[in-house]
C-alpha cells in the first residue's frame, strides 16, 4: 500500500446539485483501489454546494459486502492564482 496507514483521518471535497452524493456510513472507492468511510458530511461556509467528507481511510478487505459503495473518479484542480 502506497500512501497513509488504514484507519488514518482524512478529509475529501465533493462538488454537487441536487441531493448530496453521499451520506455517513457508507464507503467511497476510487477508481485506483482506495476505499475511504464516511464519518461525517457538511457544506462549506463559502459555497453550499460544496461537501466537505471527514473519511477514514480503510482496508477494501475490512468492507462489509451489504454495505452502500459509491465509486468515484478523482480530478485534478487548480490552484487560484492572486
Amino acid at each position: 500500500m502506497a500512501g497513509k496507514p488504514y484507519g488514518s483521518p482524512c478529509r475529501l471535497f465533493c462538488d454537487w446539485t441536487g441531493d448530496p452524493p453521499a451520506e455517513p456510513g457508507w464507503y467511497l472507492r476510487s477508481q485506483g483501489g482506495s476505499v475511504y468511510f464516511i464519518d461525517a458530511q457538511r457544506p462549506t461556509k463559502g459555497r453550499p454546494s460544496r461537501l466537505v467528507l471527514s473519511c477514514i481511510r480503510t482496508d477494501p478487505a475490512d468492507v462489509p459486502a451489504d454495505a452502500t459503495v459509491y465509486e468515484f473518479t478523482w480530478y485534478s484542480r487548480k490552484k487560484r492564482t492572486r
